[in-house]
């Protein structure tokens, strides 16, 4: 594989498992503004 594409690859790899940390790390701060409870199944949803 080209080292261009094994670049972009990556990129983009790391950029949507960043975009699912951000949204699950929002869900734990919505869940937590709303009733003040950490909900510790919220990982069981990844």
């Amino acid at each position: 594989m080209p080292p261009l594409t094994t670049f972009l690859q990556t990129i983009i790899s790391g950029l949507l498992q960043g975009a699912i940390y951000g949204i699950l790390a929002l869900g734990l701060s919505l869940i937590w503004g709303v009733m003040k409870v950490v909900n510790i199944a919220h990982g069981e949803f990844l």
